[in-house]
């Protein structure tokens, strides 16, 4: 039996399909409209938002440790300088670099500013970007 068009005015629509299977009227090859756009950059914001404070905050925490060991460091070579220099009541500023390798550490927050009471033998050296660092400093042994 032939195919007898029963309405000859109206064809169905052909379906459109989609590669992965989705049935759709209205199949569209398009990339992302603008919503789906500013949904994506919102999310890559947010994203890289959060790494960057993340970041931050870890090479602050490292420069703080560097500027306690920078600390540590020349109180131990105060300590050496005592030793050597019984009864000094001073540091002699050229014969205390002898004591450094590459020369006085800094903090790595003001590079070129020299702590303070660097050359004092009755006080610590202090630190003006790290306070908090004083505390420990201040609290390790020394023989004294």
């Amino acid at each position: 039996m032939p195919d007898v068009d029963l309405s000859p005015g109206l064809k169905p629509r052909a379906e459109s399909y989609h590669p992965f299977g989705i049935k759709g009227s209205a199949y569209r090859n398009a990339g992302l409209t603008l919503i789906e756009l500013l949904v994506v950059l919102t999310i890559i914001a947010a994203i890289s938002a959060l790494i960057t404070t993340s970041v931050l905050s870890a090479l602050n925490q490292q420069n703080q440790r560097v500027c306690l060991n920078n600390m540590l460091t020349i109180e131990a070579a105060k300590d050496e300088y005592i030793r050597d220099h019984p009864g000094a009541t001073s540091i002699d500023k050229i014969a205390f670099q002898q004591y450094f390798r590459f020369g006085i550490p800094t903090c790595p927050d003001q590079p070129g500013v020299e702590y303070a009471n660097l050359y004092s033998l009755t006080q610590t050296v202090t630190c003006s970007k790290h306070p908090q660092n004083d505390s420990k400093v201040s609290a390790s042994p020394s023989p004294r």
